[in-house]
């Protein structure tokens, strides 16, 4: 009987992953200081931009300006709302959200990063191919993670969109490494 063909596989992966490579380095981790999902981002970011009164006039218009709030939802409204000083204001914000970030992920820290290494690693083994075939990896937030991963396992990522016959740098069934696809590396 022939073997079954392996199942299409598409990671998809969001902040959730980058949080966990900082769990994983430190289980102590303090999220309100450090963590990477949305609400503690968004805290530490509006807990900054509060203190200033430029930021705060007149953004009772399109939100709560006191407890919780989720900082991307936050800047849209902002953005729509064309309220007076929207520019400053949504400019000020992706500012802080950027240093926040930033302040957390480091090139120490993601040195020591290895789960989505991992992964690339568990697609390598012949029994995990037989299964499965890595068609494609999405990454919603903090690309950087991903990328760095692939680059230290794989090499350089393309990020080739194309649908015509042989532009694509992965092709299915293959090895993830991209010496394998016949790519300059």
């Amino acid at each position: 009987m022939p073997a079954a063909e392996p199942k299409r596989i598409v990671y998809l992966f969001g902040a959730g992953a980058t949080h966990a490579e900082l769990t994983n380095l430190d289980e102590d981790l303090i999220p309100e200081k450090v963590g990477l999902l949305i609400t503690h981002v968004s805290d530490r970011v509006i807990e900054k931009a509060r203190r200033g009164a430029q930021y705060l006039k007149g953004l009772e218009t399109v939100s709560a300006t006191s407890g919780s709030l989720n900082i991307e939802l936050l800047i849209s409204l902002i953005e729509n709302s064309k309220l007076h000083g929207w520019e400053y204001k949504t400019r000020h914000l992706k500012s802080l959200v950027r240093e926040d970030i930033k302040s957390i992920l480091t090139a120490s820290r993601m040195r020591r990063f290895y789960l989505h290494k991992a992964l690339l690693e568990l697609h390598e083994n012949e029994r995990t191919k037989a299964k499965e075939s890595v068609i494609g990896f999405v990454s919603l937030n903090y690309d950087d993670v991903l990328d760095q991963a692939y680059e230290a396992y794989c090499g350089k990522p393309d990020y080739c969109f194309s649908l015509e016959p042989g532009a694509a740098a992965y092709r299915e069934g293959a090895s993830i490494r991209p010496r394998d696809h016949g790519l300059d590396t």
